[in-house]
């Protein structure tokens, strides 16, 4: 697949999983439609910046952020990192005062999403991903610096 098939396959898991935590939460009597859309479904935003993280949901914008050089080097794997910053936006919206990663984290994460092996990080693929990010900027910046480089390492 191109970047923008990435791009197109990351949105469409993002609507199923926001769809999927609908359709669970819509059954049960102890939530109101007012709890469950007073927001809406979560936005989706992709982030090309070098982090330690593979997504995050930021709660002041009701917003999942992915980063795309995550989303490439994983590819299908991330699948899980979209459900996870989804189901933190539906643990704020009935829940707000949860622990972030607590039980009922886990519970919509692990149940309700089907991630049965599901952690609350993504150490897994996280290494591999942090080292060729560095080893790219490293490249890069080595190539701006003056013709002395012998103090750069590359590890």
């Amino acid at each position: 697949m191109n970047f923008y098939d990435w791009l197109h396959w990351a949105e469409d898991r993002h609507a199923f999983w926001c769809n999927h935590l609908d359709a669970h939460f819509s059954g049960v009597a102890s939530t109101t439609p007012e709890q469950r859309y007073s927001r809406g479904q979560p936005l989706l935003e992709f982030s090309n910046q070098a982090t330690k993280r593979a997504g995050l949901y930021d709660p002041r914008r009701h917003t999942c952020v992915y980063q795309i050089p995550y989303l490439f080097m994983v590819e299908a794997r991330y699948d899980e990192t979209i459900a996870h910053e989804v189901c933190h936006a539906y643990q704020r919206a009935l829940y707000p005062k949860s622990t972030w990663h607590g039980e009922f984290f886990l519970y919509l994460l692990q149940e309700v999403c089907g991630f049965t092996d599901a952690k609350t990080t993504h150490s897994d693929y996280r290494p591999a991903v942090l080292k060729a990010l560095r080893l790219s900027y490293q490249i890069h910046a080595a190539s701006h610096l003056p013709p002395r480089t012998d103090w750069l390492i590359l590890d």
